[in-house]
């Protein structure tokens, strides 16, 4: 039974632990009818049990259905971030692209990317940070002891919600090497693109704002 506190109900933790196990199921099945091959999906579902129970805490908005709890990412290991990003599909159908040289990519800053699939649990899209450059965003972020997201993480993030019919987003933990400016740093970034509002991988600079960009976080992995 759900609780009712003044005009707001809340789901019992047995209510969200139904909710949240369909929704694991249906971003294995977005992966699947996107074209994921298929032992990359057996890899990811063998962690439900671990990421439903890491997130079993977590409240969805309401207001906001797309603000989901966790999401599936896709290490570079197993699929190229240009493959990644025919997973990301907009509103209106079409297909994302890649204006990008992955050889000038730095996947994450300090670390390596795990090498097999995992999750992230508490995703959040930045929206309320959109302006802020992403070296700025990052240290607030840090600060409030969430982590900001590698490139990898934001097309889990622009796969399986709808963000950039909002905004755009960065990955503030990669780095994206310019050869020009002299000085200058970048991060890779994803919004939609053109006329006909194309998904586009490609770069922000890293100290430099945009209202229409957003530094997107998390709060903890499930490896």
């Amino acid at each position: 039974m759900a609780q009712t506190y003044g005009t707001t109900t809340l789901p019992t933790q047995s209510a969200r632990h139904s909710r949240y196990d369909q929704l694991f199921d249906g971003q294995l099945e977005t992966l699947e009818r996107r074209g994921a091959p298929k032992n990359l999906l057996e890899l990811l579902a063998v962690k439900k049990t671990a990421v439903l129970t890491s997130a079993a805490n977590v409240r969805m908005r309401h207001d906001r259905p797309d603000v989901v709890p966790f999401i599936p990412v896709i290490p570079p290991s197993l699929l190229s971030s240009v493959q990644q990003m025919q997973l990301v599909v907009s509103f209106t159908g079409k297909t994302g692209t890649t204006d990008f040289n992955p050889k000038m990519l730095i996947p994450e800053v300090g670390a390596m990317v795990p090498s097999t699939p995992y999750y992230l649990v508490r995703p959040t899209d930045g929206d309320t940070i959109c302006g802020m450059p992403p070296s700025v965003a990052a240290d607030g972020i840090a600060n409030q002891g969430r982590w900001v997201m590698n490139l990898y993480e934001i097309i889990a993030l622009c796969t399986h919600t709808s963000v950039l019919t909002r905004h755009g987003v960065v990955a503030a933990k990669s780095r994206y090497r310019l050869v020009a400016p002299p000085g200058e740093k970048a991060v890779p970034a994803i919004y939609l693109n053109g006329p006909y509002k194309e998904p586009l991988l490609r770069w922000h600079f890293l100290n430099r704002s945009n209202s229409q960009v957003g530094t997107p976080a998390y709060r903890n992995r499930v490896l």
